[in-house]
């Protein structure tokens, strides 16, 4: 189930004083099945341009097509096959956990399911299923989700989508406001669901996540798209100019390769394979 943006334009407070363009003519085509991130400064359209994905925001002009869907200035007014475009696309926002509100989680996990019309056995059913999926066990389910740590909220928050079982998950900023122990369980977490064949699309600054955890980068600048490439293939781009910052550990592979080395960037995740490649070429040399 691909998603495809024809043309895409955003526009904000059409005809009044803030009239703001988020997006402009945005064309881009994500496949079914990828990890996929949406990069960019503070203000590049990447928030704007996923809530297009399930129906929060609506094209100004252009066309958004998911599966058989197809999302236009005209499609607001159908809520029957918007909430099947939300079933198929599931979305969790920056800081998800402001959203939690049922008194345990377990019946927080289980509202999205109820507000799908599914009875309260299923929903209960996936409710749990979800919850084991991102790790919380039976212990949690009737704790308040106002109790838990950060990490555990979002895990809640995330559980919440998946209970409604989408195709797509997309997430905005997702690791925002983690420790980085928090943060690697979250992406250990959507490796997990990338592997069970869910589409990902995240929204992130972070380019250590896209440098070791992705497969497919939109960038965006002042709302167009710069580029849609290989998560390696886009940091041929000038990033800082952008706004972003390369990781320290692309900027040292890369700099030990111009001074003669052959050193392979995508080990940059694994430190032990890296140092073993720059032994057994130093060992090489002094042969």
């Amino acid at each position: 189930m691909s998603i495809k943006c024809l043309d895409l334009t955003h526009t904000y407070q059409i005809k009044s004083p803030l009239e703001q363009e988020a997006l402009k003519n945005i064309n881009l085509t994500l496949e079914d099945g990828k990890y996929i991130a949406i990069v960019g400064h503070t203000g590049s359209g990447k928030s704007t341009l996923v809530e297009h994905f399930n129906g929060l925001l609506f094209p100004t002009s252009g066309e958004v097509h998911i599966d058989d869907y197809i999302s236009n200035n005209k499609k607001r007014k159908n809520k029957k096959e918007l909430l099947k475009l939300r079933e198929k696309v599931g979305l969790v926002f920056q800081f998800p956990e402001y959203q939690l509100f049922e008194e345990t989680v377990l019946k927080d996990v289980m509202f999205g399911p109820k507000n799908f019309k599914v009875d309260i056995e299923t929903a209960k059913n996936r409710a749990i299923e979800a919850l084991r999926q991102v790790g919380l066990d039976d212990s949690y389910f009737e704790r308040s989700p106002f109790e838990l740590s950060g990490g555990e909220k979002r895990r809640v928050a995330i559980a919440g989508i998946l209970a409604m079982e989408p195709k797509i998950l997309v997430l905005d900023e997702p690791t925002a406001g983690l420790d980085p122990l928090g943060a690697k369980e979250i992406l250990n977490l959507l490796k997990r669901l990338h592997e069970s064949g869910k589409t990902i699309i995240l929204v992130t600054h972070d380019m250590d996540i896209v440098l070791n955890e992705v497969e497919d980068v939109v960038l965006l600048k002042d709302g167009q798209l710069i580029r849609h490439a290989d998560h390696i293939k886009i940091f041929e781009e000038n990033l800082e100019d952008l706004s972003l910052e390369v990781p320290v550990s692309y900027k040292f592979i890369t700099s030990l390769n111009e001074h003669g080395y052959h050193l392979d960037v995508k080990d940059s995740k694994d430190v032990l394979k890296l140092a073993k490649s720059i032994k057994e070429e130093i060992d090489s040399w002094r042969r």
